[in-house]
């Protein structure tokens, strides 16, 4: 009997390890961060444009394959920024009136109508992860715990108004740092996994950085 119970002790399948909520947000990321990379190599393709991470690699962007712009798009965190670190900003955006539009952000380098639909859909998938869990948000979209909590705040006429007002707020997340982006792009064009995936730890670990700068 002694024996019997040991060996169904030994036999039992060990606990299943806690399911991290963000799991069922990374298909959302991926579909966002695949328009982003998409709408980069259209500018690369067809715009003269100050973004250095386009002006800088436009060979890379524009020979992108189908293949290389789906690994791009598997990066475990949402390659567009839109001031998440920024509490004072988005302050002041929460407090106009739904009705107006605060003085636009300047140029992003991405072509008007593109970033007002990025702008929309970057703004969206923020208030939808912030409202469900504030964690995911910080760690998916690089925001501050403060930020998170005013987006998740918003209603959905304000999270329109916001994003009508302000489509240039939408940039490329480490947009001064064309050579991290180069890596990226080579990385992802030779279906290199080793180097793409030290990248995608280079990239969690500068947006814990960021965040934690930010409590600091």
């Amino acid at each position: 009997m002694e024996e019997s119970s040991e060996s169904a002790r030994f036999d039992s399948a060990p606990p299943s390890p806690p399911r991290w909520k963000g799991v069922q947000s990374l298909d959302l990321v991926r579909q966002l961060n695949l328009r982003s990379i998409e709408l980069l190599c259209r500018v690369a393709e067809t715009c003269d444009t100050v973004l250095d991470v386009v002006a800088l690699n436009r060979e890379a962007w524009v020979g992108a394959t189908r293949e290389t712009r789906h690994s791009l798009a598997m990066l475990p965190f949402v390659l567009v920024d839109a001031r998440f670190m920024d509490a004072a900003w988005w302050r002041k955006m929460s407090g106009i009136d739904v009705h107006q539009h605060g003085a636009a952000e300047g140029s992003n380098g991405l072509p008007d109508d593109s970033s007002a639909e990025l702008m929309q859909e970057t703004m969206m998938f923020a208030w939808q992860t912030a409202r469900w869990d504030r964690s995911t948000a910080q760690l998916l979209l690089g925001m501050s715990s403060g930020v998170a909590n005013i987006i998740a705040a918003l209603t959905p006429q304000q999270v329109r108004t916001i994003a009508a007002g302000q489509p240039h707020a939408v940039r490329v997340r480490w947009g001064d740092d064309p050579w991290f982006w180069r890596d990226l792009l080579c990385a992802a064009s030779r279906s290199d996994q080793q180097r793409l995936a030290a990248l995608q730890l280079t990239g969690k670990l500068r947006i814990c950085s960021e965040l934690a700068e930010m409590r600091g």
